[in-house]
């Protein structure tokens, strides 16, 4: 347990940090023109591409990293788990050293006030604009304007007095609307926008990715016991689990250099909603391919449908457990988009200095997925795993459907949404 509550904090420091850290790295987060020295021809940068970009390259590396589980699997069979725990611990020793060297090159970003906004704190405010829209709204958050009565120049322009006044509040350095005497609004226009965008991404964050976690690769360990349900060769039980990351190092660079381009020069507009519904429907052919292996388990077995701890002739069911490639590749590649995708909303749609906390929601959903797996955990056993393999598939059907109508405009929206104060960007106007 203390080894679990240290990797919790561990994890829980590092990794809402890790990309949106090497995001800050590239700066330029508006559309700008280049010119080309070798041929003057002058080009548009679009951030957007740049940052799924350097995403998805990013994903494909820290998955090199997990590629390590592959022979701490033979490890452990082999030799014994101190070797499987130690080579890991070896190869982080050196991290924190090349992270003090390289500290003071990095541009790194502080919670709180940042150097373009006016003043007060990100997620204060946030929770503000989020409770004075419930109070006005009278709770109810599905209301069509919820974030209209928000905005200062409507709320004010209902006013019944037209005593109003805007100046500067000297505390906060920002803008104040006085609506005849009784409220200092505190934030602005472009505040409630950016909290309705963050709040939307956590939205679907905490919503869709549970179920999605869920699809990819199946609850638990229930591909590991399939896999000993399987013939296996002398191969591990969790060999297969560890060639996830193998799949996404080969179709990080495949999508980074030859299927986005093409899909971009054939003017193929493969959006951010487009590609996690495309990632959705991998991960639901995944847990479709767990339950018709699973079925095919069921109807070789020695044991028929309780296959999982069956002691009758070999105790295995003649198919290979090279069946579960499928299994595991739909869940691998759909981690490319789905993953990839929602790492860049969590960037572009968190406040300035907010990113982290945002990100953290998107990895919370991990623990969310987890809880619900606790919950199904009495009927995951034999005779039930193919209906634990089709269940969460058809619940994730019918939540891409959902998504695909409740949150169409994340195809049209802005990436990223600036005040007017921060044209200059970069070094650029």
């Amino acid at each position: 347990m203390i080894s679990f509550f240290l990797l919790a904090l561990g994890t829980g420091l590092f990794k809402p940090n890790i990309i949106p850290m090497i995001v800050d790295q590239y700066p330029s987060h508006k559309p700008y023109t280049h010119t080309l020295p070798s041929s003057g021809e002058a080009v548009l940068v679009d951030p957007e591409t740049t940052v799924q970009r350097i995403i998805l390259i990013c994903y494909g590396l820290i998955n090199v990293g997990a590629l390590f589980g592959i022979p701490m699997a033979f490890s452990a069979k082999k030799i014994g788990f101190w070797l499987a725990f130690l080579a890991p611990g070896v190869v982080y020793l050196p991290i924190p050293v090349l992270l003090l060297v390289f500290r003071r090159r990095l541009l790194a970003a502080t919670p709180g006030p940042g150097k373009n906004k006016k003043g007060g704190d990100d997620l204060a405010r946030a929770f503000q604009i989020i409770g004075f829209a419930l109070r006005k709204n009278r709770f109810r958050f599905w209301a069509a304007n919820f974030w209209d009565i928000a905005i200062p120049s409507t709320s004010t322009s209902t006013s019944t007095s037209g005593n109003l006044d805007t100046n500067t509040d000297s505390n906060t350095s920002r803008d104040v609307i006085r609506d005849n005497g009784n409220r200092n609004w505190k934030w602005t226009a472009h505040d409630v926008q950016t909290t309705r965008r963050a709040l939307s991404a956590c939205q679907i964050f905490l919503f869709l990715f549970p179920l999605y976690h869920l699809n990819n690769g199946g609850i638990g360990s229930i591909s590991t016991s399939q896999a000993a349900s399987l013939t296996t060769n002398g191969a591990p039980n969790d060999l297969l689990n560890n060639l996830n990351p193998l799949v996404i190092i080969f179709f990080t660079p495949l999508l980074t250099h030859v299927v986005y381009p093409l899909l971009a020069s054939y003017k193929v507009n493969f959006s951010r909603g487009k590609r996690m519904t495309f990632g959705f429907t991998l991960a639901i052919l995944s847990s479709l391919s767990g339950a018709f292996l699973q079925w095919r388990v069921y109807k070789t077995s020695p044991c028929g449908e309780f296959a999982t701890a069956c002691d009758i002739g070999t105790g295995v069911s003649p198919i290979s457990v090279w069946w579960q490639v499928p299994v595991i590749a739909f869940g691998a590649i759909s981690e490319c988009f789905c993953q990839v995708t929602a790492y860049e909303l969590a960037y572009a749609r968190a406040p300035v200095n907010g990113k982290a906390l945002v990100t953290a929601l998107l990895l919370f959903s991990n623990a969310l997925a987890s809880v619900l797996g606790l919950v199904i955990t009495p009927v995951v056993k034999d005779p039930y795993l193919v209906w634990v393999w089709l269940g969460p598939a058809v619940a994730l059907f019918l939540q891409t459907c959902w998504f695909q109508w409740k949150y169409r405009e994340i195809d049209i929206d802005e990436f990223m949404v600036f005040e007017e104060e921060e044209e200059v960007d970069a070094g650029r106007v």
